[in-house]
C-alpha cells in the first residue's frame, strides 16, 4: 500500500508550512509521496522549503475572487495530485508531526481512520442568547457552528449528511472517494469546478470539502474506513499530528493534547518539538 501526504496552502501560511515540513522530515517515516500545492504567485516562497525537505511542489492559477473555494476544490482532487497513492493524508500548513510515526499508525488493517461526530450530537451543545449572530460574525468559536457544514455538504450532494468529518487532522481518503464526490457534484450541478467556484467564498462558505468527501465515504465506501467517534472510542493517534490555529499566531495559548504538553502557545510547543 502506497501513501502520500498532501499540503494545500498559500503564501500567508508560509511560516507555518516551514515548520510543518520540518516536523515531517524529523518525525515521519515510510510515506511514499509528499506534495504541496499552492497558487502560482506563491511558488517562490515554497520552493526552497520543499526542496530542502524533498516535498514535490505544484502551482495552480487561482480563481479570481474565489481563492478559498479553489483551495477546497483542490482538496477534492487528492487522487489527481498524488495518483500513485492508495491513501492520501491531508495535512494543513499549521499541523505538526509531533512524534515518530509511520502510515500504519493511521491504517489498522490497511484502512484509514475516519474521525467523526454525529451532527445531531453537535446540536446538544448549549447555545447562548446571541450565539448564532456572534458565531457568524466571528466573535466566538462554537462547536454548534459546525452544523453549517451539514447544510453545505447536503446542498452539494443532494442527500442527508449525518456525520461531521473534518474535525481532526490528518484527514485521510482513498482515491475512489474523490472520484465519486466529483461525479455526484457534477451530475447534480453540471460541472464540479463551476459549482464550487460559484459558492459563497467568505465564511461561512456554502461548500465544505471535507464534510462533502466524508459524506461520500460514509454512503458509498463505509467498509473502506475505520469509523471512530472520539467521545466514545477515544483518539487513537493522539500526539502524532498536532493541529494549531494559524489565525491565532505563534503566541496565543491553545489547549493541545497532553502528549505535547497541554495548554501552551504554538511557539512553546515548537520549541518542545525541536522545530525552532
Amino acid at each position: 500500500m502506497k501513501t502520500g501526504v498532501l499540503w494545500n496552502t498559500y503564501g500567508g501560511d508560509i511560516e507555518w508550512f516551514r515548520l510543518s515540513a520540518r516536523s515531517f522530515r524529523k518525525y515521519a517515516r515510510g510515506f511514499d509521496y509528499a506534495k504541496c500545492v499552492v497558487p502560482n504567485p506563491h511558488l517562490h516562497l515554497f520552493q526552497p522549503v520543499c526542496q530542502e525537505h524533498a516535498i514535490t511542489l505544484c502551482g495552480f492559477d487561482e480563481w479570481p475572487g474565489a481563492g478559498f473555494n479553489h483551495h477546497q476544490a483542490m482538496q477534492c482532487r487528492g487522487d489527481e495530485h498524488i495518483p500513485g497513492a492508495d491513501v492520501i493524508f491531508h495535512v494543513d500548513a499549521d499541523c505538526m508531526f509531533a512524534s515518530p510515526c509511520q502510515p500504519s499508525d493511521w491504517l489498522p488493517g490497511g484502512k484509514p481512520y475516519m474521525m467523526f461526530t454525529d451532527f445531531k450530537d453537535i446540536l446538544q451543545y448549549p447555545v447562548g442568547r446571541n450565539e448564532a449572530a456572534d458565531f457568524i460574525n466571528g466573535r466566538i468559536q462554537s462547536p454548534r457552528g459546525a452544523y453549517f457544514w451539514k447544510w453545505a455538504a447536503e446542498h452539494a450532494l443532494g442527500f442527508d449528511v449525518p456525520r461531521e468529518t473534518m474535525g481532526w487532522m490528518p484527514i485521510m481518503h482513498v482515491p475512489e472517494t474523490y472520484r465519486k464526490t466529483r461525479e455526484i457534484v457534477t451530475s447534480r450541478h453540471r460541472d464540479f469546478d463551476s459549482f464550487v467556484c460559484s459558492c459563497r467564498n467568505a465564511w461561512p462558505q456554502s461548500f465544505c470539502e471535507f464534510n462533502t468527501l466524508g459524506a461520500v465515504a460514509y454512503k458509498f465506501f463505509e467498509n473502506r474506513y475505520h469509523w471512530v467517534q472520539p467521545k466514545v472510542d477515544g483518539y487513537p493517534f493522539a500526539g502524532k499530528v498536532v493541529q494549531c490555529w494559524s489565525h491565532g499566531g505563534f503566541d496565543r495559548p491553545h489547549e493541545f493534547c497532553r502528549e505535547v504538553g497541554g495548554r501552551q502557545t504554538p511557539r512553546q510547543m515548537f520549541q518542545r518539538l525541536g522545530l525552532l
